[in-house]
């Protein structure tokens, strides 16, 4: 839907939780965004430098998976801590 798609603006710039992603691919961050309107559902975005660029691969993903990566993950960034 269309007001997703506009997430991924506030996923790069102001997402409530990002995650050291450096166990799976060198140097990259996993930041979320919550998805208005939905509890269990949550916009990914996996932030990659390559070369002078930065990859970003936008996904949603359940709260279970985000939790799941919470526990498992450094935590560089959680809003209100």
């Amino acid at each position: 839907a269309l007001d997703e798609f506009m997430l991924i603006k506030e996923a790069v710039q102001k997402p409530y939780l990002i995650l050291d992603n450096s166990e799976r691919v060198e140097k990259s961050i996993i930041s979320y965004v919550k998805i208005p309107n939905k509890d269990k559902v949550i916009m990914e975005a996996v932030m990659v430098p390559r070369d002078e660029m930065l990859v970003i691969h936008f996904n949603k993903v359940g709260i279970r998976q985000v939790k799941k990566n919470e526990k498992n993950m450094s935590t560089l960034y959680k809003k209100g801590k």
